[in-house]
């Protein structure tokens, strides 16, 4: 294992990997962007430094059929200060529109009129703490340090990810409040899932869950049967099971969302209106995607006093149907 920590100056990527002694993970520079590569027999995954993000993930076993199981859209850029459309965003301090969340975190903003979407953890760059390679699972440890001086977010806090990059994909999401108030955030892990064929898929878990649906005025409704996606979809689950199932016929596979720290979730599909409308995403590209976001929203908000931590994360796990 190397650690960031056995350096006192701050190391490029490039540099950082120099020194480590982790085999099968690499270097590049796309566009602006530099992107971790962990690449063996098993597994292929892409980090990006700018906003821990997470931007494909592909088990090479023959249960999880060989496709990407996170998705990337191929319209994606890679400049500076712009977040990849797809893999696993990092949202926070705030979810969607600032002015659709708690009040607590809304008055958190010095300028929320002029507030970016989903908050600015997905678009600053972070540092690689650690890097190691555990019985065939590669660690990856990354950090934001937030001195409350900046970004009109005057709140200090310090935000952790760690990935677990395996047969399967554990994610893990911490906020250090490091300030002296008490610390208000929205904040999600925005995953993009790669599907075969949108009209060939259903998501096992949310029948009977309440939900807020985001195209009817965040009316509360309560789902029933399973998730099939025929039509824009975004809502958000407010008590949501720990465990979520996407049944995908045309991949013939299902991949399985094992929760923790978390009783909400978002799932969204733009359909094909919206997809025209979006940057960076194809206009046919709604057909393989579905996002099933696991988060801390609405009530289940991240409160966090000062000097304590909260975390969450989830478990990515694809197997055959047949399996």
């Amino acid at each position: 294992m190397y650690s960031y920590h056995d350096n006192f100056e701050e190391m490029t990527l490039k540099d950082f990997l120099a020194h480590s002694d982790v085999e099968h993970v690499r270097h590049e520079l796309r566009g602006d962007l530099d992107v971790l590569i962990i690449d063996n027999a098993n597994v292929y995954c892409e980090i990006l430094m700018q906003g821990a993000q997470l931007i494909t993930y592909t088990p090479k076993e023959a249960e999880s059929s060989n496709h990407p199981v996170i998705w990337r859209s191929r319209e994606s850029a890679y400049d500076t200060g712009v977040p990849i459309r797809g893999g696993v965003p990092v949202i926070g301090p705030w979810f969607g529109n600032l002015s659709d969340n708690p009040t607590s975190i809304q008055q958190g903003h010095t300028h929320p009129d002029g507030a970016i979407a989903h908050g600015f953890l997905r678009t600053v760059q972070w540092e690689l703490l650690s890097l190691a390679e555990e019985g065939g699972v590669f660690v990856c440890i990354l950090r934001y340090v937030h001195d409350g001086h900046q970004l009109d977010w005057p709140h200090a806090f310090s935000a952790t990810m760690r990935f677990e990059v395996g047969a399967a994909l554990a994610i893990s999401y911490e906020i250090e409040n490091t300030g002296a108030q008490t610390l208000a955030m929205s904040a999600a892990l925005h995953t993009y899932f790669s599907v075969g064929d949108i009209d060939q898929v259903r998501v096992h878990g949310f029948d009977g869950v309440a939900y807020l649906d985001a195209l009817d005025g965040r009316t509360r409704k309560v789902w029933e049967g399973d998730v099939f996606v025929d039509r824009e979809v975004d809502v958000v689950f407010l008590d949501a099971p720990q465990e979520q199932v996407i049944v995908d016929a045309a991949y013939g596979r299902r991949i399985s969302l094992v929760t923790r720290g978390s009783t909400s979730a978002i799932v969204w599909n733009p359909w094909t209106d919206k997809a025209k409308k979006l940057s960076m995403f194809g206009d046919d590209e709604y057909k393989e995607m579905l996002c099933i976001e696991t988060a801390r929203v609405e009530d289940d908000l991240l409160k966090i006093e000062s000097g304590e931590n909260q975390s969450f994360g989830v478990t990515i796990t694809a197997n055959s149907l047949t399996a």
